[in-house]
């Protein structure tokens, strides 16, 4: 006893301190030392975490600048929420293939898809599960349908639209004015999408078919991955314009999808129309048969919601598509000639492709390729989120993660292309040895987009039409079209006039 205090007796205050901090520093390296190892990303704020690295900015730019310096995974941190975002075509396939049902989910508790879609359900926002796959199946059944056994409609289809759009095209030259073509590509795209969803068609560009456009471009403004009031929800409450649209659009939506599924139900038959028909007919056979869970998933509401998001979401990419195609075709006249030489040395003066046919035009499919990698019209893909705790590249990724595919990183990656910032058809004509495939415009693994062969189908069609009989020229004393785009949910073009010169 006298021992020990003797010894307390030579201890001072400051050798007490000394030794508190080495202990307290120590414990916390150890704590560290056992956390998980989590992927590399810039310092988080208190409460509002990186969300001032991200707001007020082109998403994808930000986050492919982030990428640069912190690699192919970055974490982050959003009001809270985790979120990882993938920049490279590797980590690409390492998540979303090779672990396609850990990254299957969609982040929860996410006010614009609450309100989005009500007490229903669809394909595009749903998490992961049984009803997901129940969707996913009956879509995918009847769009391979249409690519395969009813490939003659579907090509009757496309090539109705295709000589409507060629009508429009040949009046506008006669008048020798130039014209903003959004509209007129917009209409044509959606008479495909709406006779195989809808069976109905917009004969011109008239208020029906502008409100629907609205609506369109209301919901995909609002449904992007960062929307301020997904992070702060009592944001809904303050009279924000874009949301006060927002709810407007859906209301109108809500009314229009209310109308055709009635006229529907109305004159069902025995020969199916469209997609409305399967699942109108899906739901009365789960009414016969008293199956209340598959019922459920076959609600009036979520019928509409799967419908609009297919003929939406349709008209959005694929219209941004060919307008990209457009711009870039007017910057890059030696293309235009190639493909017109083609299309000419194939079919003949006058002539146009056949929808099934995009295998002899292997100059305009590149030149399609090409503006899908530089465009990037979905730059960000919609969020997953992991379902459990994983491994990714050596990194910790915790459940319930939110993970962004950054397509426009991939698209422009200096490791996998030569000058990715250059418009070149080339790379996909075998004429730039060396570069990797780093390419995915309509996504990756078990939530790859449901309708890409028909979008495919229709970007083919429209742009030959364009390049068949016309040079895609400037309005004279007009600058070239603006390659920056408007940044959002899709990378729009900003607004701009083309004239048309006939060959």
């Amino acid at each position: 006893m006298a021992f020990f205090e003797r010894l307390l007796n030579q201890v001072d205050l400051s050798t007490v301190l000394v030794a508190t901090a080495v202990f307290l520093t120590t414990f916390w390296l150890l704590q560290q030392y056992r956390k998980p190892r989590l992927p590399p990303g810039p310092m988080a704020w208190p409460l509002i975490g990186n969300m001032p690295q991200v707001f007020g900015k082109a998403l994808h730019l930000a986050l492919t600048n982030l990428g640069d310096k912190y690699g192919p995974l970055v974490w982050l941190n959003m009001g809270g929420e985790n979120v990882l975002v993938v920049n490279t075509i590797d980590s690409a396939i390492s998540s979303f293939v090779r672990q396609g049902r850990v990254f299957a989910g969609r982040p929860k508790q996410r006010k614009t898809v609450e309100v989005l879609l009500g007490q229903g359900k669809d394909i595009v926002m749903s998490d992961a599960g049984p009803g997901l796959k129940f969707y996913r199946k009956l879509v995918h059944s009847f769009l391979s349908s249409q690519t395969k056994g009813g490939k003659v409609h579907l090509e009757d289809m496309i090539m109705l639209e295709t000589e409507s759009l060629s009508d429009k095209l040949a009046l506008v030259c006669k008048t020798g004015t130039s014209f903003d073509p959004k509209l007129d590509i917009s209409r044509v795209v959606a008479n495909v999408l709406c006779m195989c969803i809808l069976d109905r068609r917009f004969e011109d560009v008239d208020d029906a078919f502008l409100d629907q456009l609205h609506i369109i471009q209301d919901i995909v403004d609002n449904i992007e991955s960062f929307n301020i009031v997904d992070v702060f929800p009592f944001l809904e409450r303050f009279p924000i314009p874009s949301w006060r649209r927002f709810l407007g659009s859906l209301k109108r939506r809500d009314e229009w999808l209310t109308q055709v599924i009635s006229e529907h139900k109305e004159t069902l038959r025995d020969n199916n129309r469209d997609l409305l028909d399967i699942l109108l007919k899906e739901q009365q056979q789960a009414k016969n048969d008293g199956d209340r869970e598959r019922l459920a998933l076959l609600s009036d509401v979520s019928i509409g919601h799967i419908v609009y998001e297919l003929f939406g979401g349709g008209i959005e990419s694929t219209t941004m598509t060919i307008l990209w195609f457009i711009i870039y075709m007017i910057r890059n006249p030696q293309w235009q000639k190639r493909i017109y030489d083609e299309i000419h040395s194939v079919t003949g003066s006058h002539i146009l492709p056949k929808p099934f046919d995009r295998s002899r035009y292997p100059v305009l499919e590149a030149s399609i390729k090409e503006t899908l990698r530089m465009a990037a019209v979905l730059p960000v893909g919609f969020p997953h989120r992991t379902m459990e705790d994983t491994q990714l590249s050596g990194f910790h990724v915790p459940k319930d993660t939110m993970v962004l595919m950054n397509i426009w990183a991939i698209h422009h990656d200096k490791q996998a292309w030569h000058d990715p910032y250059c418009f070149n058809p080339g790379r996909f004509l075998e004429e730039c040895p060396g570069e990797r495939y780093s390419y995915l415009p309509f996504g990756i693994g078990n939530r790859v987009c449901l309708g890409s062969n028909i979008s495919k189908m229709e970007i083919f069609m429209y742009c030959a039409c364009l390049l068949s009989k016309y040079e895609l020229t400037c309005p004279a004393g007009d600058p070239l079209p603006d390659i920056t785009g408007i940044p959002g949910l899709t990378l729009r073009p900003k607004p701009f006039k083309i004239k048309l010169i006939e060959r």
